[in-house]
């Protein structure tokens, strides 16, 4: 088991994302023995972060488990802060170029809205110029 640490990736732009978590526990009795029917699910067993803080430039998401798999991060029991407004999910996946947040918990305006996906894009696509 591992404490306290900080996992980062850096693209040619800077800093792509940063993982903070209070420890991770991996588990290679568990991994050795991984089935490929679900394979998912003994990934996310035997090797995980708890209580950890993904951030990227434009948001930060508080999550109880998260791990990677085939190259996004997963996170389970997410919370965070977006614009105007906070958002409370089961399951949140981050992949190169956005965050899309699943059964979750919208809090805007003193008003709730439940929905089962919702997308964050974390890069800014070019305005399409007028013709």
């Amino acid at each position: 088991m591992i404490t306290n640490l900080q996992e980062r990736e850096f693209t040619t732009e800077g800093l792509s994302y940063l993982i903070k978590a209070n420890k991770k526990v991996i588990d290679y009795a568990k991994l050795r023995k991984m089935n490929f029917f679900n394979r998912k699910q003994v990934i996310s067993e035997a090797s995980s972060y708890q209580n950890g803080l993904f951030i990227h430039e434009k948001i930060k998401i508080d999550f109880t488990k998260g791990y990677f798999y085939e190259g996004d991060f997963y996170m389970q029991d997410c919370y965070c802060s977006y614009k105007n407004g906070t958002i409370k999910a089961k399951n949140a996946v981050y992949k190169k170029t956005f965050v899309e947040f699943s059964n979750l918990l919208l809090l805007q305006d003193e008003k709730k809205y439940h929905k089962f996906i919702y997308r964050v894009d974390l890069e800014q696509t070019p305005a399409k110029p007028n013709k």
